[in-house]
C-alpha cells in the first residue's frame, strides 16, 4: 500500500511538472518585449477597442489538417498607430488549443492559456500586427493586450512586465529629441560652447 501511494505521488508530481514545463515552453516560443518602444516598433496596428463577438474558423494547414482558430471581433474606439478608423471592426485571430471553454454565442472553443482570453464587453489596449486587414494577430499572447477599466486605468497581463501608465505615453510616441539635435554637428558644437562653455572658462 505504501509503495502504491508513493508511486501515485511520484506520478502526480511528474504530471504537474510536465504541465508547467509545457506552459513555460509555449510561452518561451514567443518574442518577449522589455520596453514600450520595442512593442510600438513591431506593432503596425495599436488600438483601443471593445470585444463585441466571437467566431470559429478552420484554416487548412500545410499537412492537410484544418486547424481551428478563434476570431475575436473588436470595435475600434481609438487608433493610436496604424491603418484603421474609429468604428472599424478588427478581427483578432488566435489558434485554438487544449483547454475547452464555452463562449456566449454557443461555440465551444479551446485555448491553451486562460490568461490570454479577450472577454466579451471588455475594453482593451491592443498591440497587433496585420498583413491582411481587418484580421490581425497580437504581438504575443500575453503582451499584446492590456485591460482598460472604466476609469481609464491600464492593467497588464500576469506575465507582462511592461507597464503603461497612460495612453498619452503612446499617443506621444516616439518621444521627439530636442530640436537643436537635428542641426549639423558643427553648429551643435558652437551652440553648446555658447550656452555651456562659460562654465569651464
Amino acid at each position: 500500500m505504501k509503495h502504491t501511494k508513493r508511486a501515485l505521488a511520484i506520478l502526480l508530481a511528474t504530471l504537474l511538472a510536465l504541465g508547467m514545463f509545457s506552459i513555460s515552453s509555449a510561452a518561451s516560443d514567443w518574442h518577449w518585449y522589455s520596453t514600450i518602444d520595442e512593442m510600438m516598433q513591431d506593432a503596425n496596428l495599436v488600438i483601443v477597442g471593445t470585444v463585441t463577438d466571437y467566431d470559429e474558423i478552420f484554416i487548412a494547414g500545410t499537412s492537410g489538417w484544418h486547424i481551428p482558430y478563434t476570431v475575436t471581433s473588436i470595435e475600434v474606439a481609438e487608433v493610436i498607430q496604424g491603418d484603421a478608423q474609429v468604428g472599424d471592426i478588427i478581427e483578432e485571430i488566435r489558434p485554438n488549443h487544449r483547454v475547452p471553454r464555452p463562449y456566449p454565442n454557443g461555440y465551444y472553443v479551446e485555448t491553451e492559456w486562460p490568461d490570454i482570453w479577450l472577454e466579451p464587453g471588455q475594453k482593451y489596449l491592443l498591440f497587433l500586427w496585420s498583413s491582411n486587414p481587418p484580421r490581425a494577430w497580437k504581438l504575443n499572447p500575453w503582451q499584446g493586450s492590456y485591460y482598460i477599466d472604466d476609469a481609464g486605468n491600464i492593467t497588464a497581463r500576469s506575465r507582462n512586465s511592461v507597464a503603461i501608465a497612460s495612453l498619452d505615453v503612446l499617443r506621444m510616441w516616439p518621444a521627439q529629441p530636442p530640436r537643436w539635435t537635428c542641426l549639423p554637428n558643427w553648429l551643435q558644437f558652437i551652440l553648446r560652447w555658447v550656452l555651456f562653455g562659460w562654465i569651464w572658462m
